[in-house]
């Protein structure tokens, strides 16, 4: 089955001298609440990788969301959608 969500990603540790650490959560728009499964990335080339190569994310929207979680500590992706087996796969389920 196919889910249509938002990637919603928190930048961890921002403000500390520290690699960057982020955290990655798919939210299904059909979701009830509650906690989603997350993945941790350290760097934001991993995480880049993970949104291009592994989601296959345009890449335009990968850098506004990025832009936007630099900014803010926060950003996320729109409108993704990803089938059941794609999300364990991702390890997002």
């Amino acid at each position: 089955m196919n889910r249509k969500g938002r990637l919603q990603f928190v930048w961890l540790n921002k403000g500390r001298a520290t690699e960057p650490q982020f955290e990655v959560s798919f939210i299904s728009y059909q979701s009830a609440g509650g906690p989603a499964p997350s993945r941790k990335f350290t760097g934001e080339e991993s995480l880049l990788a993970f949104l291009i190569d592994e989601v296959r994310a345009d890449s335009g929207a990968v850098a506004a969301a990025l832009d936007e979680l630099i900014q803010s500590g926060s950003g996320g992706l729109e409108a993704i959608t990803l089938s059941d087996e794609e999300l364990a796969k991702l390890k997002l389920v």
